[in-house]
Formats: structure tokens, C-alpha cells, sequence
């Protein structure tokens, strides 16, 4: 990310990963201190645009964050409270897109409110060979849009490499959801990430 990041020849930064560092799972596995603690600071600091997860089976995305409130759950703080456009040289969106193929969807389980579940520590009791997790309970203002309706679907990224007179380029977002004998598509929800391209930004 650092090496990425200092690349004057590199616009956007994508990073993928098994558990998710938000969650608005009810009673899955949920968000992770240990994850939001190691990994949270270096996307901040080396400016990450998207970060694509799976591991809970449903689809959910975060406004742009950056930074953390000071409480047990080192809950993400939304830089923006847009939903359809994020600017992410301000802050990092998160993405679940879980559910492409597994069929232990779990769209029906999550927070009616802007909630979420967070492992912070592991107890002395065993489930099964493990330790049982203990969880946190947060508010979640960085939830941006979930999909609580369909249990399948995956995410299309068309990007405009945009050119030296704006300065800017974007990647637009498209989460499809796939039904029938065909497989018809149907969209979900349709965002854009915006940035100013790195090479235009270092001659400024």
C-alpha cells in the first residue's frame, strides 16, 4: 500500500480480504477489533479507496470513513453522509459482497437500525475447538446501503481513468442481483468513487 500509494503512475488503491472490518450482522460473525486495529490505521494512512470482503453472506457498503471514535470498538468515523457519490481521498469504503454463491445467506439477518456487532476479545469458553468471541454492540453511522431482499448477487467496477484537464478520475459502482432460468440481472445499487488522479495531483 505504502509503495502504491507513492506511485505517482497509481490512482486507486483496492485492497481484498476475507473478514470484514464493518458488519451490520445481527448474530454472524460481525466486525473485528483486531482487524479495524491493524489494518484500519495503515488504510487511512496510505489513503485506500475500496476494500472488497466477504466471509458474512450478504451485501452491504460503508460511507467513506477515515479515522475511529475513542471507545471499545474503534467504531469508523463516515467522513461524508452521501450515498451515491464518495470522494475517497477523504476516506475508505467497505464493501460485503458475500453472497455470490454460498447458499447460508444471511440478508435477513441484519440490524434494523444503524447497528453492528463487534468481536473485541476471545472469553475462556470453548464453542466446539474455539474460544467463544465476545462482542460489542456499536451504533453504526458509517452504514451507507444494505441489501436485506436478495440472497445473490455480485458488483460490476467500470473505471474512467478521467485526464489531465479535470484531474479527476471515478469508478462507477454497479451491485447486480441474478434471477430466473437466465439469470437476469437486476440492479441493486449504483454508486460512484471519485479521486484526483495521482500523477495530475504531484505535478500540482
Amino acid at each position: 500500500m505504502k509503495a502504491a500509494r507513492a506511485d505517482g503512475g497509481i490512482d486507486w488503491i483496492v485492497v481484498f480480504m476475507h473478514h470484514p472490518m464493518i458488519s451490520s450482522s445481527r448474530s454472524g460473525s460481525g466486525s473485528d477489533l483486531g482487524i479495524r486495529e491493524a489494518w484500519g490505521l495503515l488504510f487511512d494512512t496510505y489513503g485506500v479507496d475500496l476494500v472488497l470482503s466477504g466471509h458474512e453472506h450478504y451485501y452491504e457498503r460503508s460511507l467513506p470513513v477515515r479515522g475511529t471514535l475513542p471507545n471499545e470498538a474503534r467504531t469508523p468515523v463516515p467522513v461524508s453522509t452521501s450515498t451515491d457519490v464518495a470522494d475517497t481521498a477523504k476516506g475508505t469504503v467497505h464493501m460485503i459482497i458475500g453472497n455470490g454463491g454460498n447458499f447460508a445467506t444471511t440478508q435477513d439477518d441484519l440490524f434494523e437500525e444503524p447497528k453492528g456487532r463487534v468481536v473485541v476479545d476471545l472469553g475462556k469458553e470453548t464453542e466446539g475447538r474455539h474460544r467463544k468471541a465476545v462482542f460489542v454492540t456499536e451504533d453504526a453511522p458509517w452504514r451507507a446501503v444494505q441489501d436485506r431482499v436478495h440472497t445473490h448477487g455480485f458488483a460490476a467496477f467500470d473505471v474512467d481513468p478521467g485526464d489531465t484537464r479535470t484531474g479527476r478520475t471515478r469508478m462507477r459502482v454497479t451491485y447486480y442481483t441474478f434471477d430466473g432460468p437466465y439469470g437476469d440481472l437486476t440492479p441493486v445499487d449504483t454508486f460512484t468513487l471519485e479521486r484526483s488522479r495521482t500523477d495530475v495531483r504531484r505535478r500540482g
